[in-house]
């Protein structure tokens, strides 16, 4: 594959898919194509977080590998992504109030 006078290796698109958290709430991502040079193995992408004033349980972001060009797409080829609460909570059986951090 050729694109901007670089010849690129292979090419994948990543997804990423809600698995308890929604994206558009939860977090904000576009499915995109990624091209990897020849030698090069890694890319770094982008996913928003969406921080709402709501108290919420750990919620899932899976990203998936697919539609590869120039190569197979392996195991795994996939990731998931815990997205936890940062909003102050109060433990009324403890008396005290707690702070969760992301």
């Amino acid at each position: 594959m050729i694109g901007s006078g670089v010849f690129y290796f292979f090419s994948s698109e990543i997804v990423a898919v809600g698995d308890g958290a929604i994206r558009g709430l939860d977090f904000i991502f576009n499915p995109t194509t990624v091209y990897f040079e020849h030698g090069n193995m890694k890319k770094t992408v982008t996913i928003s977080i969406v921080d709402d004033d709501e108290i919420e349980p750990t919620e899932d972001i899976k990203c998936l590998l697919s539609n590869a060009r120039g190569t197979v797409i392996g195991i795994p080829h996939e990731t998931r992504i815990l997205i936890e609460d940062n909003e102050l909570t109060l433990d009324t059986d403890q008396g005290k109030a707690q702070w969760l951090r992301c």
